[in-house]
């Protein structure tokens, strides 16, 4: 099941700008709250350049001048620590969705897998039931036998799938065959899918 997929994902651009954004806002509300400023002084009044000659305050202005480049400082370098957290924390989130994609993806396949096994599986035990009603002495390696003769795999096929050799699976048919009865010229297949 995909929780994210109907979320707002912003682009790289718009996450650093946003970190930006908050570093400045960061910075200026550690210059309001913090010691250093020097009562409250308008901006434009900071900005504008002491006349020469000037001693009414230029002390206390350059102060905080200084004080307020020493926060914007602080607050790029702030944007700049948290600028990589915010890159690497939009990286795993595109990450976790392939992740996601993934295993939904896979949980699809074995759900389908699982269907089609259930199916066979089902039509298989019938098919082995009638089979064995009809001929009790044969075993469970002789149904297994011929439960994949009915579904058509080649000598080989079945042999590979029951781990022996493809002699071993053609001596398995021929004592199949004398178990079942049956003459040289019926096929084994065609009868073992009459039988259903």
């Amino acid at each position: 099941m995909n929780l994210v997929r109907n979320v707002f994902r912003p682009s790289p651009t718009m996450v650093l700008s946003l970190v930006a954004v908050i570093g400045f806002y960061i910075s200026i509300y550690l210059y309001q709250y913090s010691s250093l400023r020097v009562g409250r002084v308008e901006p434009t009044e900071v900005l504008r350049p002491t006349p020469p000659g000037d001693n009414t305050g230029g002390a206390g202005g350059r102060r905080t001048y200084i004080n307020m480049v020493l926060v914007l400082q602080t607050g790029v370098v702030l944007t700049f620590i948290l600028l990589p957290f915010a890159i690497s924390t939009y990286r795993n989130r595109a990450v976790l969705n392939r992740l996601d994609h993934r295993v939904s993806y896979g949980q699809m396949i074995r759900d389908q897998l699982l269907a089609r096994k259930n199916t066979a599986n089902k039509t298989t035990s019938t098919f082995e039931s009638r089979l064995l009603q009809r001929f009790p002495h044969l075993t469970a390696n002789d149904l297994k036998i011929c439960s994949l003769l009915r579904q058509n795999f080649s000598s080989k096929e079945i042999a590979e799938k029951l781990n022996i050799t493809p002699g071993s699976v053609n001596t398995a048919r021929y004592r199949l065959r004398r178990k079942l009865a049956l003459p040289t010229d019926t096929n084994l297949i065609v009868y073992l899918n009459k039988l259903v």
